[in-house]
């Protein structure tokens, strides 16, 4: 979480950094490339996370899903309010179940 704490710190520096300091422009310029990092980090972090979560789906005995296009996008506690119960959902690039 490197990246985060290196986002937040540049981010301070900006604000404390008066408009007239030689600086400013340098910072300017830096944080929307940190800002980029952190984004494509958090993506694939995410998309990592997703991934194993469908090995583990699979290993425990799903392996009619595992097809070599799909991937698991989310997996959450859906609450379903007209019968009062609740469903866990997995939701795919190309199903739901």
């Amino acid at each position: 979480m490197a990246i985060v704490n290196d986002l937040l710190a540049t981010q301070e520096m900006k604000r404390c950094t008066p408009e007239m300091h030689p600086e400013t422009e340098l910072l300017d310029r830096t944080l929307p490339v940190i800002e980029e990092v952190a984004a494509y980090l958090n993506r694939n972090i995410t998309e990592h996370e997703l991934q194993r979560k469908f090995l583990e789906l699979c290993e425990q005995g799903a392996q009619d899903l595992v097809v070599p296009h799909r991937a698991l996008r989310y997996e959450g506690l859906l609450n379903e309010q007209r019968e009062k119960r609740k469903v866990f959902l997995w939701v795919f690039n190309d199903i739901s179940a």
